[in-house]
């Protein structure tokens, strides 16, 4: 096998690895994939890759939630089909809506609410993350940037745990009301800055607004699959695109693909970096989960904050 091809397959399966673990972690994949390429090779793979490489772990919350989506998909194909089910969704959104709770059926008006809230947590994120691609783009290239955003996802995430602290003998067991559902929804959009992170934007909105962690952290995964499936599909597309012009993207790794400034994986060895995320993501999630639920997130600030320092000691040393 050429040194070369061995190399990027190589790089591949490390950050699939490195995103199969950092995903369901408050201390931000994008910014990980991005230092880790850094490290390693001493250049970017770029954001399409990135997107790419993480909805190998979109795969793997998919398929954990399975049971819960399968409801959910089965329920909209209902509404869709019967104009009694899509009368009936209405009347439970738009209570829901008004602050009240006369639902008819409160197992059907569950469904409807967390459609509902998946959808309008999800909107400002499509908007924020289209008109801040570039600006993002721009971002990643220097790392310095990265260590400020992890120090500001840092204090974000020091002072949700901070005011829930204080707030959890009042921690809210109603549903989520549309203003507190649209907060975290914008929280979300922090994370389209490398060093944010995702999982850690949306868990501290969520804990801002006194929501008890395992719903915070149940809720934070959910909104991931609409984020990081359109992004992963707008990427794909792009990609493709790109391959088809044989310009930039190829099947198999070649010494031609790695740019001036950006290394442009390869068909292959966005495949293997998609699987390899995956199957890490899927091995750690359940462990993962189940560890946010229950325990505060300060270890992740004190990691956030010495790999900050880190970082930029080595860029001004």
């Amino acid at each position: 096998m050429d040194l070369h091809v061995f190399k990027e397959l190589l790089l591949a399966i490390f950050l699939g690895l490195v995103q199969g673990i950092t995903e369901f972690l408050p201390i931000s994949s994008t910014a990980h994939l991005r230092l880790v390429s850094e490290f390693l090779v001493g250049k970017d793979i770029g954001l399409s890759a990135s997107n790419i490489v993480q909805a190998g772990t979109l795969m793997a919350i998919i398929q954990y939630f399975w049971a819960d989506l399968k409801n959910l998909y089965q329920h909209l194909i209902r509404v869709l089909t019967s104009k009694l089910e899509l009368a009936q969704c209405w009347h439970n959104i738009r209570t829901w809506w008004a602050g009240k709770n006369d639902f008819q059926d409160q197992a059907k008006a569950d469904l409807d609410i967390l459609l509902a809230q998946v959808v309008l947590a999800t909107l400002p994120i499509v908007v924020f993350a289209l008109l801040m691609r570039q600006q993002v783009e721009l971002l990643r290239q220097n790392i310095l940037y990265i260590a400020l955003f992890l120090l500001a996802g840092g204090v974000l995430i020091m002072l949700s745990e901070w005011v829930h602290k204080r707030r959890l003998n009042q921690s809210k067991t109603d549903k989520m009301a549309p203003w507190e559902v649209l907060i975290i929804g914008c929280c979300q959009c922090l994370s389209v800055f490398p060093g944010i992170s995702r999982s850690g934007a949306t868990l501290s909105g969520a804990l801002f607004l006194g929501r008890d962690r395992q719903t915070s952290v149940r809720f934070s995964f959910l909104l991931s699959i609409p984020a990081l499936g359109l992004a992963g599909i707008y990427d794909l597309v792009k990609v493709g695109k790109e391959f088809l012009t044989g310009e930039q993207i190829l099947l198999w790794p070649n010494a031609q693909t790695w740019s001036l400034d950006y290394i442009h994986l390869s068909i292959v060895s966005l495949i293997v970096g998609f699987l390899t995320a995956y199957i890490f993501g899927l091995v750690c999630l359940r462990w993962l989960l189940q560890y946010l639920a229950t325990n505060r997130a300060s270890v992740f600030v004190v990691y956030r904050l010495i790999l900050a320092s880190v970082i930029i000691l080595s860029v001004l040393w």
